[in-house]
């Protein structure tokens, strides 16, 4: 159960590579730089997001308790910050939420967490987000072998995935739904 949904949220762009080697100091950088926006006071958006990354180094490392403690407290500011920060940073920070509570094996509540964000989606026709929603929710059935509930939700995820042109999320539909049909044994051509 300790499967990786598709939650893609990625780190922000030269850090991956610090993070793999040094999450040590990856962590540290952080830290550093969400001390640097608390003391902005008006960056609201900053620390959040720092939160956001200092909880996705914790979840690789498999620490998840504390990757939920960060996401909690960057939870809290995307809410009374909404208007400042947008209708994504919230949704995305629940989606990631529930990957996080799903990989520690609590898959009713990353269930709970996956059917918030979709609500503030579709109020934005954010056909992205709601496509990474329903393809995390399907996946999720389909790690717990409910193949017909991951059909279902890999069929809306794509729908919303073709809307939103993002051929990435495409493809991990597409290999989500190869692999349902690879585990049960239902071989044909891709189309």
């Amino acid at each position: 159960m300790n499967a990786q949904l598709p939650v893609t949220i990625p780190f922000i762009t030269g850090m991956n590579e610090l993070a793999e080697r040094k999450p040590d100091s990856a962590l540290i950088y952080w830290q550093e730089k969400m001390t640097g926006f608390r003391l902005k006071k008006k960056e609201l958006a900053g620390e959040a997001n720092c939160l956001q990354q200092m909880s996705r180094l914790r979840y690789h490392l498999g620490n998840y308790s504390t990757a939920i403690e960060k996401l909690l407290s960057a939870d809290k500011i995307y809410r009374t910050a909404q208007d400042i920060i947008g209708k994504k940073a919230l949704p995305e920070n629940i989606n990631l939420l529930g990957t996080v509570c799903y990989s520690n094996q609590q898959p009713a509540k990353a269930m709970r967490q996956f059917r918030k964000p979709l609500a503030i989606f579709s109020l934005n026709h954010h056909y992205q987000g709601m496509a990474t929603t329903y393809a995390a929710i399907g996946h999720m059935y389909e790690k717990q072998q409910r193949h017909d509930s991951a059909f279902h939700f890999a069929k809306i995820a794509m729908q919303f995935a073709l809307l939103s042109g993002d051929i990435s999320i495409q493809a991990s539909i597409n290999e989500n739904i190869g692999s349902i049909n690879v585990y049960l044994r239902q071989y044909y051509p891709a189309r």
